[in-house]
């Protein structure tokens, strides 16, 4: 049986780092697994201004809270966990998506 420990190495699972303005506009490295990159390309090239985009999702990152406990996610973590929501709503509501961060489509 074979076995590994990690993530897949695969060209879909490469990670790829880019400068991404944050809220600031001051250049952060952002480093996501090809996949991600492929929908944030996407969303791209459906017209969505993806450098506001990302402001809007550096700003919420910042209001988290769990009872009294208030925390923020890196702009990293933050943009993965949007690009899966933004690809997961798309898929629920039978919008055009291509699923290039879950192949296997998503369940409710």
């Amino acid at each position: 049986m074979d076995r590994y420990i990690g993530p897949l190495k695969d060209a879909e699972n490469e990670e790829v780092g880019r400068k991404i303005k944050n809220a600031f506009g001051v250049e952060e490295i952002i480093v996501m697994p090809v996949r991600y990159w492929k929908h944030y390309d996407w969303l791209a090239s459906k017209g969505l201004d993806m450098d506001a985009w990302v402001k809007e999702r550096d700003i919420e990152r910042h209001g988290y809270t769990y009872g009294d406990f208030k925390f923020q996610f890196s702009l990293q973590t933050q943009l993965k966990k949007m690009l899966v929501l933004s690809e997961k709503e798309r898929y629920l509501r039978n919008m055009e998506v291509p699923l290039f961060i879950r192949p296997s489509g998503y369940s409710a």
